[in-house]
């Protein structure tokens, strides 16, 4: 049974102790906020997309991890989202492949093929990842769910995209 391994959640950042709010690295999990340590924050960013699980069982218990079975996917994709960040560039000059870069104005921090280019150019607009994959590829969706779990690392760790509970 092959699983990969995926962090949920926006991070917006660390963030010092006040009277306000608890101080740590906080992540959004839907309308709430969790806090994490310096070490939940490193397991949290090491899960993008691996097939090994670095998390700690409280991050699973907590929501902030998913472990996806191939035979499961589906119903992942059905109680996840991906929500869009950052910006589309284009194309990069001089590139061989058929990639589209994603970025921040003129800096790429993903590179990706075509499919994951879709992928990420409509996540915004769906509810979840299933009927993302469904309106992209209506007669075949979970080839485009199996691409995005074989490649979606790539929006998750260049800060293009995140997951987040549906």
């Amino acid at each position: 049974m092959t699983t990969t391994v995926w962090p949920i959640g926006h991070y917006l950042g660390e963030y010092p102790a006040d009277g306000t709010m608890d101080g740590g690295h906080h992540v959004r999990l839907g309308s709430r906020t969790i806090v994490l340590s310096t070490a939940e924050i490193a397991a949290w960013s090491a899960a993008a997309g691996t097939e090994h699980d670095p998390a700690d069982p409280l991050l699973k218990a907590r929501g902030l991890i998913a472990v996806v079975a191939i035979e499961s996917s589906v119903a992942f994709a059905d109680r996840h989202r991906l929500r869009p960040q950052l910006s589309a560039i284009g194309h990069p000059l001089g590139d061989a492949e058929p990639r589209f870069a994603i970025g921040v104005g003129a800096t790429a921090t993903a590179l990706v093929d075509p499919v994951l280019r879709e992928i990420w150019r409509w996540c915004g607009a769906t509810r979840t990842l299933w009927t993302l994959c469904r309106k992209l590829h209506p007669d075949a969706p979970e080839r485009v769910l199996a691409h995005f779990l074989l490649h979606g690392r790539e929006l998750i760790q260049g800060g293009a995209a995140y997951l987040d509970v549906a």
